[in-house]
């Protein structure tokens, strides 16, 4: 079922489309059903649509909601069997997509890795120590910062160097040329470089081309999350057809700290002069007294655009807020009011905005005795086990990943200490080899002690076993041939104990 505006939105395909939709309004359910009116009504190819979101579990819920409503009992769905799906990714998805495509144009190699923020840090805590810049004057994560902050601006190493107009900032560009030439060696890409190569791969003509015949059709939900280069790469998409719906939602902005910019709704308007615009106003999933505070707290902001969210639900219990005179006060309220209602046997949430705020919370919880658990401390693809198994992969598709070669050359120990690892790298740096390659040959490095060459020959062999595996089985079989052959569930117990170990083998298998 849908309401008037809903039809609407799903109905008008001729033109730019301009959603504006207030959280709980169905836009998820109005987007799904607009692709299905796609296929199924006007026999549009699957292929041709691109859907883009923020997040996977969005991407996820969208893909199965749009399966769903293609799929009628008693309807023969064999001919959208036979066609491919519609293409539903993340930004960064679909850009990593076109990047394994096309990245070769600009001097990189398919099979690239990316490093997450952990790997960035220790690459540029390398390079400082390499320059002898003081790590406590100039820590890793600060220039890191600052990196990441030019990126976003647009600015790569060349450009930055010529804005620096102080000391710190003659350092990072010291360190950022550096930087971008490590990453070009390793074949490797930060998660800005994700977008700023994909915008670079899109101007090249016949790569744009390519994507204009792949694709017709662009749905893009929390449009307002999109930055300046993201704007760009949408419209440089949809620059053939103009066959472009978003869904934007102002009231719901969160992501102004890596640049998402508000007035992107208004260079839409600008850009796109006929575009149809329609509000979903209608919330299904609060009541009234959420919907109105809402209205009231949201209505006071500058630079958003005009819609009230009403609903037909009922009024609700009221809001309750608090005040308390420090952090430890608020925790204790906090408790109180989950003591005073335990016997309703009912669960409770509590919300913070940032982890170190919990702390408080649960001293409180176990000053009562109640039992709680903690969701999202540790994001699951930064936990050690993860980063550990996912560095041997990434080493055995890349064997330049400097950073995934130091994270595991001694994990389980194989007794190649630090100092060995150093004679190494230095050595590859000295004669202009990779690692890889110096570990071929090292019996040359005379530096390093006999029994160190030694483990390091074993670790080498290793690597060569994991790449004759791969040839002729998948990357699941790889990871338990990886697990097993390093004893490495033997090495969680011995470094954490059974309890924590259990915990980690699960994390193992869920991955």
């Amino acid at each position: 079922m849908l309401n008037t505006e809903q039809e609407k939105a799903v109905k008008q395909i001729e033109w730019p489309l301009l959603i504006l939709a207030g959280a709980g309004a169905g836009k998820t359910h109005t987007l799904t059903q607009r692709v299905a009116y796609m296929i199924k009504e006007i026999w549009i190819r699957s292929d041709s649509i691109l859907c883009v979101t923020f997040t996977n579990k969005a991407a996820r819920e969208m893909k199965e909601r749009i399966w769903s409503s293609l799929w009628i009992e008693g309807e023969n769905v064999s001919f959208y069997r036979s066609q491919n799906f519609p293409v539903v990714w993340t930004f960064h998805s679909i850009w990593v997509y076109f990047l394994r495509l096309f990245i070769d144009r600009i001097g990189y190699e398919k099979n690239f890795i990316i490093y997450d923020e952990d790997d960035k840090i220790k690459l540029i805590k390398d390079i400082l120590e390499a320059k002898n810049i003081d790590t406590k004057e100039f820590p890793a994560r600060k220039v890191a910062y600052a990196i990441w902050w030019a990126k976003n601006l647009w600015a790569d190493a060349q450009m930055f160097s010529k804005s620096v107009w102080n000391y710190f900032q003659s350092i990072v560009s010291d360190v950022f040329v550096e930087y971008e030439k490590r990453l070009k060696a390793y074949n490797a890409l930060d998660f800005d470089d994700i977008l700023l190569k994909t915008f670079d791969i899109l101007n090249i003509k016949e790569v744009l081309d390519y994507f204009h015949n792949r694709f017709r059709y662009f749905l893009v939900d929390e449009y307002q999350d999109t930055n300046e280069i993201q704007y760009k790469i949408v419209n440089l998409l949809a620059s053939k057809t103009r066959n472009i719906c978003v869904v934007w939602d102002d009231w719901q902005g969160i992501y102004s700290w890596r640049w998402a910019n508000i007035q992107n709704i208004f260079h839409f308007q600008r850009d796109y002069k006929d575009c149809v615009v329609v509000k979903l106003e209608q919330n299904y999933r609060s009541t009234k007294n959420i919907i109105e505070s809402a209205n009231s707290v949201i209505k006071n902001n500058a630079g958003i655009m005009d819609k009230t969210l009403w609903t037909d639900n009922t009024q609700g219990s009221f809001i309750k807020i608090i005040e308390a005179y420090d952090e430890k006060n608020e925790s204790a309220k906090i408790v109180e009011i989950i003591w005073d209602r335990l016997d309703e046997d009912e669960n409770f949430a509590v919300l913070y905005r940032t982890n170190w705020q919990s702390r408080l919370i649960e001293e409180a919880l176990l000053n009562k005795w109640i039992p709680y658990k903690v969701y999202g401390w540790v994001k699951f693809y930064e936990r050690k086990e993860i980063k550990d198994i996912l560095a041997y992969i990434r080493l055995i598709a890349n064997p330049n990943d400097l950073i995934s070669l130091k994270r595991i050359i001694n994990v389980p120990s194989r007794k190649i200490w630090q100092k060995s690892v150093d004679v190494l790298i230095d050595y590859s740096y000295n004669y202009g080899l990779s690692p890889i390659d110096v570990m071929d040959n090292i019996d040359e490095v005379t530096e390093l002690w006999p029994s160190a060459r030694n483990s390091i020959k074993w670790f080498k062999e290793m690597c060569n076993d994991f790449n004759k595996f791969i040839d002729e089985n998948s990357i699941e079989l790889l990871m338990k041939e990886i697990i097993k052959k390093i004893w490495y569930e033997e090495y969680l117990l011995d470094e954490y104990g059974k309890d924590e170990c259990e915990g980690k083998i699960e994390n193992l298998k869920e991955f």
